[in-house]
């Protein structure tokens, strides 16, 4: 009976060759054991090597199709130039669809020839920005803004002392000016408009943006360029302030590259970290943000300008930024300022709720994060026409009331500062009779009071002489 006697000079090479590609798929015992018997039959060897490609190659292809892509077909006068001027946001990408393709020379292409291009390369087309929300005198190309309009590629957004404004991607990606701010739209394209997929690119001039950006799949789908840095992030909450110096850039959340390309230097910031870029130096190094103020927990109710409310102050700070912002549109800043410490002063405010929004400076000018603190504004209006009636039981003093008043507070001092207070009434009516005043001058002011007693701003002062008869 014929035996079969296997010939080892020629399957020697598949066992070492193939363990490593059967690992993964059959696990160490099985290609332990299998590596053995390819070592002793070739042909045996020759079959399992053909199954194990044809189980990987579709693997490798599986990777591929996962990326979502387009067709080209190349036309005739076609070059890689022009293709990739035509289809690819930045030319030089034309490599990675070489690669994708599987071309042998990423320099040739020839008519007819079908090429896949991963849709996260393309141009896109240029669609514009829309500001969502203007406060105070906001400027697109030198010309007043208003809410609502479209904001395109090449346009430049000014605000002014106490302005905001909101510009709005197609995915919700919302870019908030500060006060004092330029930036420029470099880019904003619609690579899949309908999947939410866009890119765009914010120069930032001076001032500040504070960013919310989408999370998207799309590797640095935004892009903002201060005069020293460039800042590149996929899904975060950060902010980028810009001056001809330095700028800085703070990562409350998610993750940015901040490059300085003058001196060829790049620095990854995860959330709760900053750093500053000076003019032609490279990033600082990650600088951890401050903590937020801990502000009281109660809305403040205001009645009278120029209230204030205190806070514990921040290890580590040196100022404290503060933002006020109505309550219910938090991307509009109405107010902003710079305080050395508590107790924050707030500025004069119309009727209405808001949240202010109080967050640490460190040595480095990084702001931390912040803390809140709805307030709610009611000011009281002070009572006017203020007149003096000498009678024969005493003084009175008269004003016309405030409609919806509860009581008045009257002063009478010798001083103009109120600091010599001679007598002082709490008075339902619009009059009050002061009796046994000596002969003088005097100087006296009326305020509203609120039905808890809250006290309303003060009228004007007037000054009049006692004579007696």
């Amino acid at each position: 009976m014929p035996t079969y006697t296997p010939t080892r000079s020629h399957s020697r090479p598949f066992g070492p060759l193939l363990g490593p590609l059967l690992g993964p798929l059959l696990g160490r015992s099985h290609s332990r054991s299998l590596s053995r018997l390819l070592a002793r039959d070739a042909l045996c060897a020759a079959l399992v090597a053909l199954a194990a490609l044809c189980m990987a190659l579709p693997r490798a292809a599986r990777a591929d199709d996962a990326v979502k892509t387009i067709t080209y077909v190349v036309k005739p006068g076609d070059t890689v130039q022009s293709v990739s001027q035509a289809l690819l946001d930045e030319p030089a990408q034309f490599l990675e669809v070489a690669r994708f393709n599987h071309l042998r020379n990423p320099n040739l292409i020839y008519p007819g020839q079908q090429l896949r291009v991963p849709v996260v390369l393309l141009r896109g087309n240029a669609v514009p920005l829309t500001l969502a929300a203007v406060n105070g005198p906001v400027q697109v190309n030198r010309q007043p803004a208003t809410t609502g309009m479209a904001v395109p590629e090449g346009a430049r957004v000014s605000t002014g002392a106490g302005a905001s404004a909101v510009l709005v991607r197609g995915d919700g990606t919302r870019m908030q000016l500060l006060p004092d701010s330029l930036a420029e739209v470099k880019k904003n394209r619609a690579i899949e408009q309908q999947q939410g997929l866009f890119r765009s690119v914010l120069a930032l001039v001076s001032g500040a943006v504070d960013m919310a950006v989408e999370k998207l799949a799309l590797k640095d789908h935004v892009k903002v360029i201060t005069p020293t840095s460039t800042i590149g992030v996929r899904g975060t909450q950060y902010r980028v302030g810009a001056a001809q110096a330095v700028s800085r850039v703070e990562v409350l959340q998610g993750r940015v590259a901040t490059a300085s390309p003058a001196a060829h230097a790049e620095l990854a910031l995860n959330g709760g970290f900053g750093t500053v870029v000076p003019q032609g130096r490279p990033p600082a190094g990650a600088i951890a943000l401050l903590s937020a103020p801990v502000l009281p927990a109660d809305e403040l109710t205001v009645h009278r300008n120029g209230a204030a409310f205190d806070f514990a102050a921040v290890k580590g700070a040196q100022r404290y930024r503060y933002l006020v912002s109505p309550a219910e549109q938090a991307d509009v800043v109405l107010a902003t300022g710079l305080v050395p410490q508590p107790p924050l002063a707030l500025p004069t405010l119309a009727d209405g709720r808001y949240v202010v929004r109080v967050r640490a400076l460190d040595a480095n000018g990084l702001e931390g994060f912040d803390g809140r603190r709805g307030v709610t504004v009611k000011i009281l209006t002070a009572p006017f026409d203020l007149g003096m009636q000498p009678r024969a039981d005493g003084l009175r003093l008269y004003w016309e009331g405030t409609q919806g008043s509860a009581r008045y507070h009257v002063q009478v001092a010798r001083d103009a500062d109120f600091k010599l207070l001679v007598t002082e009434a709490t008075v339902t009516e619009p009059q009050a009779l002061l009796r046994d005043l000596p002969a003088g001058r005097y100087f006296w002011h009326v305020g509203q009071q609120s039905a808890t007693g809250a006290p309303g701003t003060w009228a004007y002062s007037r000054t009049d002489t006692l004579v007696q008869p």
